[in-house]
Order: C-alpha cells, then structure tokens, then sequence
C-alpha cells in the first residue's frame, strides 16, 4: 500500500449551515460596531457643538461617561421614577430615598409657621382685574413697597396704595420675561420677538435694546448686575455682560421656558414643557451636570436661597419634587415629592428662610385652583388659599411677608402673610 506523500493536502467539507452562521455573525458584529461608532460620532458632535472646548478635553469627558454608565450598569444603578416620586430598580424593587432635612438644611432651628397660622388667609387683595390677557412675570422690589408686572404691558404698583405708578411706554409686544437689577434701578423686559429692553425704573425711560435672536422666556440679573441672562425658545441661554457689551451663549436641548440660577452663579436650570426632565449646566463651560428625571413634563423651577435645593413641578399628578444639588450621582433621586396640588403648577418659589414653598396653578373643569403651601422641611400640605388663582407667575417680598400672584386672565392679587 502506498504512504501520502508529505505534500499531500487534505480538504476537510465545510458545513454549510456552520458556514452561514459564522457570516451571519459576522454581519451583526459589523452592524453592531458601525452603530456605536455612529452614536460616538454624534455624541462627539454635540459636545464639540455646545462647547469651546478643545477636542482632547471631549473625548476625555466622553471617555469619563462610558466608564461611569459601565460602573453605574454594574451597580444596578438603571432606576424607574414613577409618577409618585418612588424609584425602583428595573426589577421592581423598592430603593429608598436618602433622609435628608432639604429645604432647611444648615439653616436656623426656627420652624416654619404652623398650619393655623394660615387659615386667616382669604381671596386677597385684588390689584388689577382680569383682562384676559396673562400676567407672565412678577417682581417685588427689595423694600417690599412696588411690584412690577408684565404681559401685554409693564406696569410698576405701588404695594402700599395698591395704586398704578406708571406704565411703560413704548412697550409694543407682548412681554414674556422680566427681571429688576439689584439695585433696583433697571427693568429688563423680553418679548416675543427676542428683543430685550433695558428701561430706567425710575422714569420709565427706553435706556436700550439687545436682541437674543427669538422669543425670550427668561431673565435673570446677575448679584452685580453688570450681567444679564437670558433664555429662549431658541435652546439658547445668552450672559450678556452690560458695562462692556460683550455675549457669549449656552447651548440646551430643549427650549429654556424656564430657567433657575443658582446664587453663586456656578450654575443653571433648563425646563420645558417638551421635557420631563431638568437640565443642569456649569455656567462658565456650558458643561452638563446632571438631569434629574421628573417623569412629567416640566412647568416650573426655583433654586432656594442658597441653591443646595432645586425645586421642579409638573402637571397632574407629577406634584413638586425636591433636589438635592450638594449630591450630584449620575442618577438624581428625588430627596421629597409634595403631594396635594391641585392643577398644573406653571409658578413655584421658596420662603426667604427656604421652610416654605409656594404654588400657583392653573386648572381645569372650572375647579377652585389656589395658592398652595407645602413646609419644605417636612413635605408638608399645610394649607390652601386664594379664591380662583389660575396663575401664571408668583413673587414674594425679601421679607417674606408680601405674597403676590399673576393670573391666566390677567388678574393680579395680593397677600399679606403669617
């Protein structure tokens, strides 16, 4: 019998079916690669769109996140939020909330007025009747005697006479955002159109015009008042700098319909009726901190006094939950869900002393919607008032002792509290 030879080759019959297999998984694995290089080119794109930055600092903080989702997927940090503020991990389970003292967290040991203290309050003091056009923003100046409001005009009240001051002429559109300087002498107003107008409190005098570029829905004086912020539908926020003239923008993904800054102006808000969650930036970078999830679309925000404690609400039963900025986990938790509101909450703002919580709503089916109060240490409902208060907008004195809020309809009323 003859032996191979050396240099024989043998050929082995492949399966077919193995054959096709391992192409097929070789597709999926092409797939699968081409789709994660998409997103990580998207995502690059972004970052590199909503900031300066230069491109190495991108793919270091890109490289950050990956390593911090990997670690969070591995802790079992994926949570659900459910309309009731509770959060469960993706198996149903139950997580508790941290125990945390919120809104009165190193502040003194006064407690906030008890439940009876605000029974005596009624429908209020009626400053303008309803006109059927909407009060979008209020301001109370820092002696507690005027209030400024806007809409379809900015008018300025005298809080002790409850009598019209002036009305600012030359105001033509209609005027979504308004902010007073610290000094109180500038009135910033925003329309409609994007434009920003600077007018002198005490003449009521046009001082000068910007232009954001769209309708501008925000505005906020910075603690010096040389700068000036502004939001728009536009998914910008602009920091205008008003002794030099110079601006620069923030980008955010969704339109700025409202916006909270925190007082040391480290950093911003961003909610909107198309989200349910908050955005939160690092001013200076433009930077996204974090974005606690609210479940609902978001109506309303407020920073507290000292800005460890962010504020969101949401209509229906979304209620009005409690952050805690200190904390800042890839993942935010709600530290407090104020249950009772009645409507959809469109103004929210702390007490001075950050222990109480204001909300005005507007409503449905004609319901009585009223100023509510929360105890913002302990959650607690404490009282209800005010007769038919749909409200757009909300303000409290430096005091804390002038409530006043701005209706659907064009309303203005006013509350002397506990």
């Amino acid at each position: 019998m003859s032996k191979p030879s050396p240099t024989a080759k043998f050929h082995l019959n492949k399966s077919p079916v193995l054959g096709r297999l391992g192409s097929l998984i070789r597709i999926i694995a092409a797939l699968i690669t081409l789709i994660l290089l998409g997103i990580w080119g998207l995502d690059l794109w972004y970052r590199m769109t909503s900031s300066s930055k230069p491109l190495s600092e991108h793919l270091h903080n890109q490289w950050a996140d990956i390593h911090h989702l990997i670690w969070i997927s591995q802790k079992g940090g994926a949570v659900v939020v459910d309309s009731d503020g509770t959060i469960k991990d993706l198996d149903g389970n139950l997580i508790p909330a941290k125990e945390v003292d919120n809104a009165c967290l190193n502040r003194a040991s006064a407690s906030a007025p008890p439940p009876e203290a605000w029974r005596s309050l009624g429908a209020g003091t009626l400053l303008k009747q309803p006109s059927g056009s909407g009060v979008t923003s209020l301001v109370i100046t820092p002696n507690g005697n005027t209030l400024i409001s806007a809409g379809k005009q900015v008018v300025i009240w005298d809080l002790t006479t409850r009598t019209r001051i002036r009305t600012l002429s030359g105001q033509t559109e209609f005027v979504y955002a308004m902010a007073l300087s610290p000094d109180g002498q500038t009135i910033a107003t925003g329309d409609k159109n994007g434009t920003i107008a600077l007018w002198n409190f005490n003449t009521g005098q046009l001082q000068r015009t910007l232009s954001h570029g769209d309708t501008v829905y925000q505005l906020t004086f910075g603690f010096d008042g040389n700068i000036l912020f502004s939001g728009g539908i536009d998914k910008t926020i602009k920091r205008w700098n008003l002794k030099t003239g110079s601006t620069n923008s923030l980008s955010t993904r969704f339109s700025v319909q409202h916006m909270a800054i925190t007082p040391n102006q480290r950093m911003v808000a961003v909610g909107s009726d198309q989200a349910n969650a908050v955005q939160i930036l690092f001013i200076a970078t433009g930077d996204m901190v974090g974005m606690p999830i609210h479940g609902k679309s978001v109506s309303a925000i407020a920073f507290n006094s000292t800005g460890r404690i962010l504020a969101s609400a949401s209509g229906l039963r979304g209620g009005i939950r409690l952050w805690d900025m200190q904390d800042r986990p890839y993942i935010y938790q709600p530290i407090k869900t104020l249950q009772g509101h009645q409507g959809q909450p469109f103004a929210i703002t702390f007490s001075p002393d950050d222990r109480t919580l204001f909300a005005t709503a507007d409503g449905f089916s004609g319901r009585n919607y009223a100023v509510t109060v929360w105890n913002a240490c302990t959650g607690e409902l404490v009282h209800r008032f005010g007769d038919q208060v749909r409200g757009l907008s909300i303000a409290i004195s430096n005091d804390g002792k002038t409530l006043v809020t701005g209706g659907r309809k064009g309303d203005i009323q006013m509350w002397r509290l506990p």
